[in-house]
């Protein structure tokens, strides 16, 4: 397979395209793990794999070691050294808890694909914390209505 080819870096902003998930029931977690549970979500699409040509941009460990962003996932959600290409929003509203994640306008028809795949059952079911009543007081869904 030929590698697709991206930029090194896309614009994303709040103003860029963005797929919008909305949760009917609470939310009985943390915001970090419903980000975390997105990226897991989408390592388990065939298209998180897919190679990419970023013209040679790559990431980096704390001890100097190159990361390559060699992977239409890598590329998207990033890696210690390299900036992701997406931005997650999360607000509670008319009593649902409402996700966009927003990426560039300029992406590949395979990032749509991936991005099709987050449903809030998926999240739920790659949350490490749902439901966990120990935490019961600092779940999402007990902020104020935005």
């Amino acid at each position: 397979m030929n590698a697709l080819v991206v930029p090194a870096r896309a614009n994303v902003s709040r103003k860029s395209n963005f797929v919008k998930i909305v949760f009917t029931d609470p939310l009985k977690t943390f915001w970090d793990d419903v980000c975390i549970a997105i990226r897991e979500v989408c390592k388990r699409h065939p298209n998180y794999r897919i190679p990419v040509d970023n013209g040679g941009a790559c990431g980096r460990t704390d001890q100097g070691e190159t990361i390559p962003i060699n992977s239409l996932g890598k590329w998207l959600f990033g890696t210690p050294g390299y900036r992701s290409h997406k931005l997650l929003d999360g607000e509670m509203r008319n009593g649902q808890f409402v996700v966009r994640f927003h990426f560039p306008n300029e992406v590949p028809q395979e990032v749509r694909q991936m991005l099709e795949s987050i449903t809030p059952e998926s999240i739920k079911e790659q949350c490490s914390y749902w439901g966990n009543r120990e935490y019961e007081d600092q779940w999402v869904n007990t902020r104020r209505e935005i």
